[in-house]
């Protein structure tokens, strides 16, 4: 007989025996599981910031070759990104895509600038468990056993690690590389879904919205201002920045109220700096103003865009506008969200709905614009601390949790019954 103790220690039997419970023939294993565990602690000792996760990849790279068989591996998709493409029968076109984020976030821990203090270690061995499973299932088909309920798949799953995810650049880099584009994924065929732990809920906790909205609109936008400089004793021999940006952040923080009506809109302000520090004798000729947007709207954050494009500087200063980490709103197809909820009422989780979407943004977003699809979070626990902070840690527990509904979300899709 197996020693739990011995093969996961004390902590994470409990782990195993969590999702043992809902083990179906040919499913994980306790070896298998142990495994993503270990994968699971080897991707938080190696957060890499976004555009830099190439040792992160390396990691998924070995471990999707050597333990889960897909039928094609793409690497170096939109930057370090991976794919892994499985594929069940031969007469169905449907597919659906998941996708894990790989990027830490800065947030300095254990003597490293940057962390996995958002969890997108737990979200990737999340992934790799699904990667196990489609192993075990090609297995089974291939053997075409008839004790199996899970031989009966028919189409394509993609597995799709994602780099960039925190700047917001990852995605749209994935979609429009030409590595991607040859996966020849239609439209009207392809369903895409991924999650997102969530601190503050139970658990295992399966969450969605009332709304399509799931999260917002977000960008970061920098708003730089050259005058000239003058002595400061003679203000009106220069052209100060502060006249124009003083004023200009007074516009943007009443944006919300003029634009928004009853959509939901945020403007907050980051920094503001105009001149040097401790020069008190120069009047200064150089500022910059940077705050973030948000929205629910996609259209209100497009229309607080142009209000600031358009806006009247007076045309002896010189002005940049730039717009950084743009997020479009992940708005959620309700025939996707429904085989969330359907996916997760079978394994009898506790399906939460929120009233409002959540106020932080997911460039998932850029997916739910080319392929129908959602995403929805997986609670974290409720005493767990809140993402990007020092104290946050991805419970191991809700891996399980994590792998078991998108293996629903697959079966419930490309099931032949």
């Amino acid at each position: 007989m197996l020693n739990l103790q011995a093969i996961f220690g004390t902590r994470n039997i409990s782990i195993y025996k969590q999702y043992s419970r809902r083990l179906k023939t040919g499913l994980l294993t306790k070896t298998d599981f142990k495994r993503i565990l270990k994968v699971y602690n080897e991707l938080f000792e190696n957060p890499e910031p976004s555009g830099s996760e190439k040792q992160t990849s390396k990691i998924l790279i070995n471990y999707l070759r050597n333990h889960t068989n897909p039928n094609r591996l793409l690497t170096n998709v939109g930057g370090y990104g991976v794919i892994a493409d499985y594929s069940f029968g031969e007469k169905s076109n449907n597919t659906v895509l998941l996708r894990a984020d790989m990027d830490a976030v800065p947030v300095p821990k254990h003597g490293k600038l940057y962390s996995h203090q958002c969890g997108h270690n737990g979200h990737m061995s999340i992934l790799l468990g699904v990667a196990e499973l489609l192993k075990k299932k090609k297995e089974q088909a291939q053997r075409k056993s008839k004790e199996s309920v899970d031989n009966n798949l028919n189409g394509r799953v993609i597995l799709l690690f994602q780099p960039s995810e925190e700047n917001g650049q990852g995605a749209y880099k994935m979609i429009n590389d030409p590595k991607f584009l040859d996966l020849n994924l239609k439209k009207e065929n392809t369903k895409c879904f991924a999650l997102h732990n969530i601190p503050n809920y139970p658990q295992g906790s399966v969450i969605l919205t009332s709304t399509k909205i799931f999260s917002c609109a977000s960008v970061g936008t920098k708003v730089s201002c050259q005058g000239e400089t003058s002595h400061a004793s003679i203000p009106n021999e220069g052209k100060n920045p502060y006249d124009v940006l003083i004023p200009f952040c007074s516009y943007v923080s009443n944006l919300p109220r003029q634009i928004a009506g009853f959509q939901r809109a945020l403007v907050t302000p980051v920094n503001l700096t105009i001149g040097k520090e401790w020069n008190y004798g120069t009047s200064p000729g150089d500022g910059e103003f940077n705050f973030t947007l948000r929205s629910t709207s996609n259209e209100v954050m497009n229309e607080m865009k142009n209000a600031i494009l358009n806006y009247p500087f007076d045309q002896n200063y010189q002005i940049g506008i730039k717009f950084n980490d743009d997020f479009p709103a992940s708005e959620n197809d309700p025939s996707s969200k429904k085989i969330i909820i359907d996916s997760a009422q079978q394994l009898n989780y506790q399906l939460i709905e929120r009233k409002t979407a959540f106020p932080w943004s997911e460039d998932f977003s850029h997916f739910l614009l080319t392929f129908k699809g959602a995403i929805f979070g997986l609670g974290s626990g409720l005493n767990n601390s809140q993402l990007h902070t020092h104290n946050y840690q991805f419970p191991e527990e809700i891996i399980p949790y994590g792998i078991n509904v998108f293996s629903n979300i697959i079966e419930n899709i490309l099931s032949q019954n």
